[in-house]
């Protein structure tokens, strides 16, 4: 099942993404428990993490340091430009996309990793790093580049990243250091597994159902939507592997560093825009969870060619 979960997921999304959106009355009174859910889920992802993986990115720290800058600071400079200049919707859709393109990496990086057969210790240490400078990195961004022109109390926002990863991350690495001294470990891993699938998917479709009820009114805006997140998923991409291949890492390192720089935690943006912001900007961040998956299949395609002999 846990294997079946991984292998349909770009299949399974999307579905649950339509049943949340169509069973909006049933599912409404469970919607609250997503942020409980969402922490479960970074617990649990964060489980995996040793000290020697931890440690891999700061035997050559540039790379780290320089992807952090491009994708916290270039890109989200970057992604305001182009919305100013050519996306002309709301205000709050703006706002949506701006806040998907700064969420921390996000823990599928780790799956995608694996699969297109790169380096997983870095893959994990980006993400547990992101993580943790995220209560800083959100606010300060939106703020520098907004300003007041967006209504935002800086103090919970901090402290609602803080619990929804921060805590969660650290308190899953203190676990998982707990359970490796164990003999049946390696059980305890495939059922945390299976149930931080289940957990993914039920917060994809309790979240569609959130939205169910505010989407009514821009139908007509979901295509422009759609277009300007999958640019901006594939522009960080790119910019990551740019940067990356100029560097002249080894190829599972290349593979790595390219997957943190374009899969984005989504899942607490949209826990963060229902929490802090009004329902209009979760929107963007809730096509951004449809298209993710499909791009990141394609660079995998893309990462299995350069890796075949």
């Amino acid at each position: 099942m846990n294997r079946t979960l991984e292998r349909w997921i770009i299949i399974l999304l999307p579905i649950l993404l339509w049943l949340g959106y169509t069973m909006e009355e049933t599912l409404r009174d469970y919607i609250s428990y997503v942020p409980y859910l969402f922490m479960f889920l970074t617990f649990v992802s964060s489980m995996n993490v040793t000290k020697d993986q931890f440690m891999e990115v700061w035997r050559r720290p540039l790379p780290m340091i320089t992807l952090l800058l491009m994708f916290h600071i270039v890109l989200p400079v970057l992604t305001f430009k182009l919305l100013t200049m050519f996306y002309e919707g709301s205000g709050e859709f703006q706002l949506g996309i701006l806040l998907a393109m700064i969420m921390p990496i996000g823990v599928t990086s780790i799956v995608w990793v694996s699969l297109s057969k790169g380096n997983v210790g870095i893959a994990i240490s980006m993400v547990t790093i992101d993580a943790l400078l995220s209560p800083l990195l959100i606010p300060f961004t939106l703020i520098s580049l907004l300003g007041e022109s967006v209504r935002m109390d800086t103090i919970p926002l901090i402290w609602g990243v803080v619990r929804l990863v921060v805590i969660p991350c650290l308190v899953g690495i203190a676990v998982g250091a707990a359970i490796r001294k164990l003999k049946s470990r390696q059980k305890i891993r495939v059922v945390m597994s299976l149930s931080s699938k289940v957990t993914l998917y039920i917060i994809v479709m309790l979240n569609a159902a959130a939205m169910a009820s505010s989407m009514g009114g821009f139908t007509k805006e979901i295509v422009s939507l759609i277009m300007a997140v999958a640019g901006l998923i594939v522009l960080g991409y790119i910019g990551s592997w740019v940067t990356m291949a100029w560097m002249r890492l080894v190829t599972s390192s290349e593979i790595a560093f390219t997957y943190s720089g374009g899969i984005r935690n989504y899942t607490a943006g949209m826990v963060i825009a229902q929490l802090y912001f009004s329902p209009k900007v979760a929107v963007p961040i809730m096509l951004a969870v449809l298209v993710q998956h499909p791009i990141a299949l394609f660079v995998h395609t893309v990462m299995k060619k350069r890796t075949s002999p």
